[in-house]
């Protein structure tokens, strides 16, 4: 029995612009479906089409990404809130005004800014969350193009008179997944977990590495100083992997909810967050009640539903044949 097992070098994951000064844009839309299709299930998509038998067992060891969640200490959490808080009461945007009003973040996500070429990270958050709240916000760029050491997203939030902020770091993981089918009946059960790397931002465009390695030319700087060797071509394309799921994942994340007026009690949001399966958390249920969401409140906690939801989908990709 061949088992299927996930293929970072079919470039199926990312899109880049091509010959000569080409660089990673977006996810493709087959990984925009999956994460958004995940996210909003909270759960491991129907692997059934896929599998190599309709009634079997058997387990596969590889590599992917995964979400690392960390509480950051309340001194940089008050930080966050004071700066959150003045944006909030002077940022304009299109078609609602928030001057004037006694404005109150709840929920800020937001990557780090690129203005510190030092990688100095508390100047880059700074900018990150004032670009959140002054500049039209990008979706198809949604990444900390500054960090040296992962790729981050900040995720601050208030429930009750508390607040915290998350540090959710990108990295490259080794899995090993029992599945379990019964006609068409699916057990998954992830076994084993070890992070490994972190994964920074890479600017080339997987398309550009893939064709000068094909063609074994040297394509300039742009790409690497020598012609392409496999090791690094297939590193590269993982990364572009990694890079374009994290991207797919920080659309849904990133954006910010505001209470415009105490008295109004007018609520704003340009976040997605609140239509995913994280809005029962502990942290985020009482946000999403504002809005109609569900009164019921799971167990887990905002950064571990993070963590598993980040294993979720990368599992997933077991489910199309396009990363097999």
């Amino acid at each position: 029995m061949k088992v299927p097992n996930i293929d970072y070098t079919i470039n199926n994951f990312a899109l880049g612009g091509g010959m000569p000064f080409g660089s990673y844009t977006v996810p493709t839309s087959v990984v925009s479906r999956l994460v958004d299709n995940v996210v909003s299930q909270g759960s491991v998509l129907n692997l059934t089409d896929n599998a190599p038998c309709s009634n079997c067992s058997y387990s596969v060891e590889f590599y992917g990404p995964t979400l690392q969640s960390n509480q950051l200490p309340t001194s940089t959490t008050a930080w966050i809130a004071k700066l959150a808080y003045n944006l909030s009461s002077t940022a304009t945007f299109t078609n609602y005004q928030q001057g004037g009003f006694d404005a109150k973040p709840l929920y800020a996500a937001f990557v780090p800014s690129s203005i510190d070429d030092n990688a100095n990270l508390t100047a880059n958050m700074i900018e990150g969350l004032n670009d959140l709240y002054t500049k039209n916000y990008p979706l198809t760029s949604l990444l900390d193009e500054a960090s040296t050491d992962y790729q981050k997203l900040f995720i601050y939030h208030v429930n009750g008179n508390t607040s915290s902020t998350l540090q959710c770091g990108l990295y490259n993981a080794s899995y090993k997944v029992d599945f379990n089918l019964n006609n068409g009946a699916q057990s998954v059960s992830l076994r084993n977990i070890t992070y490994l790397n972190g994964v920074t931002y890479m600017e080339t465009s997987p398309y550009i590495l893939l064709y000068c390695y094909q063609q074994q030319k040297y394509c300039g700087t742009e790409t690497t100083n020598s012609i392409p060797t496999a090791s690094y071509t297939t590193s590269v394309l993982n990364n572009a992997a990694y890079q374009a799921m994290m991207n797919a994942l920080n659309t849904i994340f990133v954006g910010h909810i505001d209470n415009l007026s105490i008295n109004l009690g007018a609520l704003v949001t340009n976040t997605r967050v609140l239509s995913s399966s994280l809005s029962t958390t502990p942290e985020l249920q009482p946000l999403s009640s504002l809005f109609g969401g569900s009164n019921s409140t799971s167990n887990t906690s905002l950064s571990q539903a993070i963590e598993e939801l980040s294993h979720s989908i990368t599992i997933s990709l077991f489910s199309s044949p396009k990363f097999l």
